[in-house]
């Protein structure tokens, strides 16, 4: 399955989601090697360049602490 990874350097940064208005608003920070599933990073207003796309299997996620990573 195709997921978006947050690049290690990015770890920290401000994430942001659209409101109503069409407005970047702060909602939480990234967290490094962190998974996105496509339908989730289009909800988010962050730069593209804080992503890598990759190719996991589904037996291969799992979640720590409602994150999902890469086993």
């Amino acid at each position: 399955m195709k997921y978006y990874r947050v690049k290690p350097q990015y770890d920290n940064k401000v994430r942001y989601k659209w409101n109503n208005h069409g407005q970047g608003v702060p909602d939480s920070i990234l967290i490094a090697n962190e998974l996105y599933t496509p339908k989730e990073f289009e909800r988010l207003a962050n730069c593209p360049a804080w992503f890598e796309l990759v190719e996991i299997p589904k037996s291969k996620i799992y979640f720590c602490f409602g994150a999902r990573f890469a086993a």
